[in-house]
C-alpha cells in the first residue's frame, strides 16, 4: 500500500466536500413570492401580538415577567423577518415589497425593544399599542397585495 498519497488523496476529498456544501453553507438562492409573503406576515404577527401585550400593560392587566418574555420572543420574530428579507435577494418584482417588508419589521422591532426595556410604564405601553396596531395593518395590507 502507497501512504505518499494518502495526504494528498485526503485534501481532495475535504476540497470535494467543501465545493459541494458552499452553496448550502452560504445560503444561496432568492425569495420567491411565497417566501416574501410568509416574512411580511411574520412581522404582521409579531406586531398585531405585540399590541395585545401593550394593551394589556396599558391597563395593568399583565404581569411584568409575561410582558419581559413574549416582547423578547416578539421582538426576534420581526428581527429575524426583517433581516431575512433585507439580506436574501427577492426575484425581481418583489424587491419593492420585501425592502418595505423589512423596514417594518425593523419598526415592529424597536417598538417591542421600547417596550420590553420599561415593562409596566402604562404610558410607553399606550404608545407602543398604537405603533404596533398602525405596523401591524401596514404589513397585513402589504402581504395582501402579493
Amino acid at each position: 500500500m502507497n501512504l505518499r498519497g494518502a495526504p494528498r488523496r485526503r485534501a481532495a476529498a475535504v476540497l470535494s466536500v467543501v465545493i459541494a456544501l458552499t452553496p448550502a453553507l452560504t445560503a444561496c438562492g432568492t425569495l420567491d413570492r411565497d417566501a416574501v409573503q410568509t416574512e411580511i406576515q411574520n412581522v404582521e404577527s409579531s406586531a398585531a401580538e405585540g399590541a395585545l401585550v401593550a394593551h394589556g400593560v396599558e391597563r395593568g392587566r399583565t404581569f411584568r415577567s409575561f410582558s419581559l418574555i413574549r416582547t423578547a420572543e416578539l421582538h426576534k420574530v420581526a428581527k429575524n423577518a426583517s433581516e431575512g428579507l433585507q439580506e436574501t435577494p427577492a426575484e425581481d418584482g418583489l424587491r419593492p415589497a420585501a425592502k418595505r417588508g423589512a423596514d417594518l419589521g425593523h419598526h415592529v422591532s424597536g417598538l417591542l425593544e421600547r417596550l420590553h426595556a420599561q415593562p409596566t410604564d402604562r404610558a410607553v405601553a399606550h404608545d407602543v399599542r398604537v405603533g404596533l396596531d398602525r405596523l401591524a395593518t401596514q404589513a397585513g395590507d402589504l402581504a395582501d397585495r402579493l
